[in-house]
């Protein structure tokens, strides 16, 4: 029975040992040390509302309830983190002597973090002291000491990020694990959460810390992952002040997803402009608010872009100088047309009354140049292309140095101002372009075979496509070479007086189709339209009408050879862009020959009789004249 006896002593020699144990242990010197500590590292109090309790298993340490941070004056009266409880281990050598922190745990923190409209963040921490307060260190010195952690571990959390916008950013159940056993370094952290629906996780490590906190920089490794979307960096990091240079890398499969993580509405972006697929490199740098990219290549589904950029922060707006070499760039699924509605027979209603949404055009300030050898958009295919545009508080000037499009080329200035609604201005001049295909391609017609050159100027103001297009003013001039008609034989209308010409098969051979014209409220007005062709040649005027999309025109051609050269029966074309109307005016035409005979007959006879009466006149004229000089001679 003594080896009972024994057991039972020894264990009652434990149950005294820990007893004196847990009251050895300093709690309040322990709490101290860690409110003195992060009120010296932010310069905001650090309030422990809950007890705090020795413990001696699993760990030797402290445990608190309930604490609080204080936020920034200017971000609200919630405490910038609040959290159920801390678990602070330290090892037990160093009880009587320097507190070495072995490990700490914060339990279901809340963590709120801001930025004010002049930029500043809630984690701006004011200047704190250097040393802690007295008692607060080993021996009661007050000598500062470096702090080290071999493990620090956040469970439960939630980060919650409201920019100067108002807008949210959320992160829930949050698993942080970081340490840095020796002050000098290396930092490791390793992070895992939700955001919204999508997971997201990430990675750092500081190699030299002390010298980081210390003013200087130290190498950086990080990555981040959010549902499809990674973006890792390589380079050097600073405090003071807030500097970076390295190496980065993103890519993303499924923007949809993560925008819907970040609480924003997804882009609708078409393909050629990342939407299945985003991956970029860049050499990245950020110092004095200022973030510059060199060697940016970057992929949007099966598009590239290389160049350099530089983002100015700070402002009111960004200011980007950035200059991009696009290659061979395809939009193809971009939808264009022009904009006008069509009914369930596929005839055009008129252009879209839908508001344009011009806000993208107060995202950014800048200088952006662009350059490509290619550009497909929708059904239209540029040639190389080479523009700079200025973008200044809601106004973009693109000035077109170089554009090849539809076998010719043009070059000029297109302006888009959204201060006051929305307006734009196109100042073009192309010669040699394809003009059928330009016209089939851009308005859908694609009945003239020929090249020609084209001049325009023209202003636009409206909030949506029709009043835009209702709202055109401007001029211009054409000038279409040598070509064909398709689908309309002005000659065999003339020869046979019949208006049935039209249509498939039916063609008409010209040399040159030239004129001016104005563009007033949507409406295009020519008066001065001049055709030659072999057989016959042409003048006319008319009205275009953009706005409403309607035709009202009308050709005079005379045939030149033939028993019937010199006839002349006007032509005309009125009715919708869709569903136009060609018919011989010949009433017109027997209306004109009749007044011109009329003309000339009534012209002869008046020449015939005035010619007599001037005769008569003259002579009787002449013998009174004679009669009267010669009496007077002879004094009768």
């Amino acid at each position: 029975m003594k080896w009972v006896w024994r057991l039972l002593g020894l264990v009652v020699l434990l149950i005294v040992l820990a007893v004196g144990a847990l009251f050895l242990v300093p709690t309040e010197r322990i709490a101290a040390i860690a409110t003195d500590r992060f009120e010296a590292a932010t310069g905001r109090a650090l309030v422990i509302e809950g007890d705090v309790r020795p413990t001696l298993w699993p760990v030797l340490g402290v445990t608190t309830g309930a604490f609080l941070l204080e936020n920034a004056d200017w971000a609200g009266p919630e405490p910038m983190v609040e959290a159920a409880g801390i678990s602070v281990g330290i090892d037990p050598g160093t009880i009587f002597g320097d507190i070495r922190v072995t490990g700490i745990e914060i339990r279901e923190p809340v963590i709120r973090l801001a930025t004010g409209a002049d930029g500043t963040g809630n984690w701006a921490f004011g200047e704190a002291g250097s040393a802690p307060a007295a008692g607060a260190g080993g021996g009661g010195t007050g000598a500062s000491r470096a702090l080290t952690l071999d493990a620090a571990r956040i469970t439960g959390g939630t980060v919650i990020f409201t920019p100067a916008d108002g807008t949210t950013v959320r992160l829930d159940d949050i698993d942080l694990t970081a340490g840095f056993p020796d002050s000098a370094g290396p930092v490791t952290l390793a992070m895992a959460a939700r955001m919204g629906e999508a997971a997201f996780s990430g990675e750092a490590e500081v190699v030299a810390l002390s010298e980081l906190l210390a003013g200087g920089t130290s190498p950086l490794q990080a990555a981040l992952t959010l549902g499809s979307a990674e973006v890792a960096l390589d380079g050097i990091l600073g405090l003071q002040p807030a500097a970076l240079d390295g190496a980065l890398r993103a890519s993303a499969s499924d923007l949809a997803r993560v925008f819907a993580a970040l609480g924003q509405p997804a882009p609708d972006l078409p393909r050629g402009l990342g939407r299945d697929r985003m991956e970029a490199t860049a050499l990245v740098a950020f110092e004095d608010e200022t973030l510059s990219v060199a060697d940016l290549d970057l992929t949007l589904d099966e598009n590239r872009v290389q160049g350099v950029a530089q983002v100015r922060l700070g402002g009111a707006r960004p200011v980007v100088q950035a200059d991009l070499n696009l290659g061979n760039f395809d939009l193809g699924g971009v939808e264009t047309g022009g904009g006008a509605e069509t009914n369930a027979a596929g005839a055009t209603t008129g252009w879209s009354t839908e508001p344009f949404d011009v806000s993208a055009l107060g995202l950014i300030d800048g200088r952006i140049g662009v350059t490509a050898s290619g550009l497909r958009l929708g059904t239209s295919t540029i040639g190389a292309l080479a523009t700079e545009t200025v973008i200044e508080d809601r106004r973009a000037v693109t000035e077109i140095a170089r554009l090849q499009a539809y076998d010719g080329s043009a070059a000029g200035t297109l302006v888009l101002n959204g201060r006051d609604g929305f307006s734009t201005r196109l100042d073009i001049a192309g010669s040699a372009f394809a003009i059928s295909r330009l016209l089939s391609e851009l308005v859908g017609y694609d009945r003239i075979v020929a090249a020609g050159d084209l001049q325009l100027d023209v202003l636009g103001v409206g909030n949506s496509m029709d009043r835009l297009m209702n709202s055109l003013n401007g001029n211009g001039a054409f000038r279409v070479g040598a070509g064909e008609l398709l689908g309309l034989d002005i000659a065999g209308m003339l020869r046979n007086l019949d208006p049935s010409y039209v249509g498939q098969g039916h063609t008409t051979i010209f040399d040159e189709i030239s004129g001016t014209f104005r563009i007033v409220d949507g409406v295009v007005i020519n008066d001065d339209l001049r055709l030659t062709a072999p057989l016959f040649r042409a003048t006319g005027s008319g009205r275009i009408g953009i706005g409403g999309q309607t035709l009202d025109l009308s050709v005079v051609p005379e045939l030149l050879g033939g028993e019937n050269a010199g006839l002349k029966v006007p032509l005309r074309v009125t009715g919708s862009w869709d569903n136009p109307r060609v018919r011989l005016d010949i009433e017109g035409a027997i209306r004109e020959r009749v007044e011109t005979e009329v003309r000339e007959r009534v012209e002869k006879e008046v020449k015939e009789r005035v010619e007599d009466e001037l005769k008569d006149a003259v002579e009787g004229g002449l013998e009174d004249v004679l009669k009267k000089g010669l009496g007077g001679l002879l004094n009768r």
